[in-house]
């Protein structure tokens, strides 16, 4: 190399655009790591299998699976739900009776979903010995103190 020459850089732009692409890459990779970690577990009933012993999950999964159907029309149905009170909450002609009738509709959906899980706690645990019960206590007690 000449010794008045100066060395050879990269372009502005291209430094720009790999800082740009590893923002995006480490933004992405946040948003899965933290919906793996946080969110689906408690959603799909997967958390009450992992609180179970070792040796009683399959029944857990197999307990959890007779009522996934229900489970995921409960769903759906919320989600509907959920777009009707948003349209009835911003209709031209607001109808209280109408808001009225799709919280309520709300609300019986999630008390059946809460009825199914609290169906599968009690017999689940009813499978249990008290040592088992109480270890499935304390990992139950900090899965929920994580996700606060």
């Amino acid at each position: 190399m000449n010794a008045t020459s100066s060395p050879r850089t990269c372009p502005r732009w291209v430094k720009v655009l790999l800082l740009f692409s590893l923002t995006v890459n480490v933004v992405v990779a946040g948003v899965l790591i933290g919906s793996f970690v946080r969110g689906t577990a408690l959603r799909d009933g997967s958390w009450l299998v992992s609180i179970m012993p070792e040796e009683k999950r399959p029944a857990a999964q197999e307990r959890i699976a007779k009522d996934r159907p229900r489970m995921m029309d409960l769903r759906r149905n919320r989600r509907e739900l959920r777009r009707t009170m948003m349209e009835n909450m911003t209709a031209e002609e607001f109808s209280s009776e109408r808001l009225s009738e799709t919280l309520k509709g709300h609300r019986v959906l999630a008390e059946e979903r809460r009825a199914l899980v609290h169906n599968q706690l009690v017999e689940l645990f009813g499978s249990m010995t008290r040592e088992e019960r109480q270890q499935a206590a304390e990992r139950m007690e900090d899965m929920f103190t994580r996700a606060r």
